[in-house]
C-alpha cells in the first residue's frame, strides 16, 4: 500500500474554530515534498497487495496495527522489503537468508523470543496458511527444509540424510518464504490471517509467486 498523505488531530494542540471556542489542530503527518514539483510515482500496481478501497471503513485501524508494529519490531519488515527490492543485486542465496531471517524474528515479535529452532517457528507461522502456499509438503516438511537449507547457506551445515533445497528447488523456497511473509504481515494489518487470505486472494502478486511455487 502507497501512503502518500496522512492528516491526523492533536488532542493537545488546538486553534481557534470558525464557529467560535477552539478546535483540534491539524497535523500532517505524511506530506509528499512539494517544493521540487511532483514526481511521477512507480506504484508497480499490479504488485500491491491491495488498495485503500479493499480496507473499506478500516483504514484508520489497520494503519494504527501496522505503525505499531513496525515501532516494536522493524526488522521483519525491513529484511523483507529488501529482499523484494529488484532494484537489489542480490544473489538468491542472499535473499533466501534475508526471508529467513526476517520469518525468524517475525515469529519472535508475535509469539515470544524463547529458544526456538527456526523449522519450529516456520511450522508456527505456516499453519495458518497451509493450504495457500502451494507446497505438496507438509508445514512440518517445510519447516524442515526451509531450516535445511537456510543451515546449509549460513552455517554450511548439513544434517545426515538431509539436504537443503538447490537450483529451481531453491527458487521455488525463495518464493515460498516471501509468500508465507506476505500473509503474515497482512495479517498484522487486517487483524488476522483469515482476513488477510480473504484480501489478498487471487491478486497477482501472490499469483506470480504462486506460479513459480507450482511449476
Amino acid at each position: 500500500v502507497a501512503v502518500i498523505g496522512l492528516t491526523g488531530y492533536s488532542r493537545e494542540v488546538t486553534e481557534p474554530a470558525e464557529s467560535g471556542g477552539e478546535r483540534q489542530s491539524e497535523i500532517e503527518i505524511i506530506y509528499e515534498q512539494r517544493d521540487q514539483g511532483v514526481a511521477d510515482r512507480n506504484l508497480l500496481g499490479p504488485l500491491m497487495l491491495f488498495q485503500r478501497s479493499d480496507l473499506k471503513d478500516d483504514l484508520c485501524v489497520c494503519l494504527a496495527r501496522w505503525f505499531a508494529m513496525y515501532s516494536e519490531h522493524h526488522q521483519p519488515f525491513r529484511l523483507y522489503f529488501s529482499a523484494v527490492d529488484s532494484s537489489n543485486d542480490s544473489t538468491l542465496e542472499e535473499k533466501l537468508r534475508q526471508l529467513t531471517e526476517a520469518l525468524e524474528t517475525l515469529d519472535k515479535a508475535l509469539n515470544d523470543s524463547s529458544e526456538r529452532g527456526l523449522s519450529e517457528r516456520i511450522i508456527r507461522l505456516a499453519k495458518p496458511f497451509g493450504g495457500s502456499l502451494g507446497t505438496r509438503r507438509s508445514i512440518e516438511d517445510l519447516g524442515k527444509i526451509i531450516a535445511d537449507t537456510r543451515n546449509e547457506l549460513v552455517h554450511h551445515a548439513v544434517k545426515k540424510g538431509r539436504q537443503g533445497a538447490r537450483g529451481p528447488d531453491l527458487l521455488r523456497l525463495t518464493y515460498q518464504c516471501e509468500l508465507l511473509l506476505i500473509y503474515c504481515l497482512t495479517s498484522v494489518v487486517t487483524g488476522s490471517p483469515r482476513s488477510a487470505l480473504e484480501m489478498i486472494k487471487g491478486k497477482q502478486a501472490v499469483a506470480k509467486r504462486l506460479r513459480v511455487i507450482e511449476d
